[in-house]
């Protein structure tokens, strides 16, 4: 009996690992998508399936205990109602179509039913998530005993079968609950690193190496449906002179205030980047190039008249030069859409600063 359970549990450790590896860009919750919940509810009653198949087989009673419960409690903390209704059905339907109807399967689907119903009244409480899973643990081993006791009440090993069932099974619940929590940690961990990998540290913009895979993206997706795509390169005037003469923390707000601006005056879809010291670049995805000028000189003229206040209370007056190119309106050829905008950039500069240019 306690090689099966133990079987049992190492595949629950198993399906955790790969669950948390399959779902590891998501965090899962009751508000995640239907699609999510659907697939979460089929995984779990996958999982219910397998621990039917490597049970603890009573042969006198021709019956089968396992650890299924608990795939419906890990569903229950995760994704809520839905998923595990549908696992439990699954699992439901594989007990009764590939053991037969008997008593033991008609005992098996009433626990399955309470096991569902009584864990998600469990999980609504409001206590520490702990001991609600601790609740909702030892009220499935409950039910599972409870059955088992009807079963077993005349074979004489009704004691040793329940008291070793649920020795196990609440020790494998508590260490399940241990587990979980550190594969979410894992996976908090790894969701917030690939984001900051993406991000600049100090404007929250994309960075340098998420602008160069976004322009890539984006090139393919325009030559293949031949679309149009817009380029700012937008640059601070003068702003060696901000940072010499008030600092680089003036010089650190001037850049996250810039920032802000770019936000409020783009689409969703648009891609803004800061890619390096006072240089940002805005990617405009099917954007005509007298539109993207129309974009271009909005920014300029909102940097203008902002009011960049360093913590001294000094106001700063800021602008900026932007270069602008479009394909295929001004380049002909994708790939120098960054040469084009960077020329009309430096004739801003050239001519004067504060200023929009496009070469064509």
């Amino acid at each position: 009996m306690f090689r099966d359970l133990f079987i049992n549990s190492t595949i629950l450790i198993s399906f955790v690992f790969i669950g948390s590896h399959i779902f590891k860009e998501d965090d899962l919750s009751n508000n995640s998508s239907i699609t999510t919940k659907a697939l979460t509810g089929i995984g779990g009653g996958l999982l219910g399936i397998t621990l039917i198949l490597f049970g603890v087989k009573i042969e006198i009673l021709s019956t089968i205990i396992d650890l299924r419960y608990l795939a419906i409690i890990i569903l229950i903390r995760y994704v809520g109602l839905l998923p595990s209704v549908i696992a439990a059905v699954i699992m439901i339907t594989f007990r009764i179509t590939y053991f037969g109807i008997t008593k033991a399967s008609i005992f098996a689907v009433i626990s399955m039913i309470l096991t569902v119903i009584g864990c998600n009244i469990i999980w609504r409480i409001k206590e520490k998530q702990f001991w609600k899973w601790i609740f909702m643990n030892m009220y499935s081993v409950v039910v599972m005993s409870s059955c088992m006791y009807v079963l077993l009440r005349n074979s004489g090993k009704t004691f040793v079968v329940i008291t070793s069932y649920a020795a196990v099974s609440m020790g494998i619940g508590i260490t399940l609950y241990y587990l979980l929590n550190y594969v979410d940690t894992v996976n908090i961990h790894y969701r917030k690193f690939k984001e900051e990998a993406k991000r600049d540290y100090l404007t929250g913009l994309n960075n340098l190496r998420q602008f160069e895979y976004s322009m890539n993206e984006l090139i393919y997706g325009i030559t293949t449906n031949n679309e149009k795509l817009s380029v700012l390169i937008i640059d601070v005037d003068h702003f060696k002179q901000v940072n010499d003469t008030y600092g680089h923390l003036a010089g650190d707000i001037v850049l996250k205030e810039i920032g802000k601006v770019l936000l409020n005056n783009c689409r969703e879809n648009d891609i803004i980047s800061r890619i390096g010291g006072e240089e940002f670049t805005i990617l405009l995805p099917y954007c005509p190039h007298k539109q993207a000028l129309e974009v271009a000189e909005r920014v300029r003229s909102e940097v203008q008249v902002h009011q960049f206040i360093l913590p001294n209370n000094t106001v700063l007056s800021i602008t900026v030069s932007i270069g602008v190119s479009t394909y295929p309106e001004t380049v002909m050829d994708p790939a120098e859409l960054i040469h084009k905008a960077d020329e009309g950039l430096y004739l801003a500069k050239r001519s004067g600063r504060n200023m929009v240019c496009s070469i064509q």
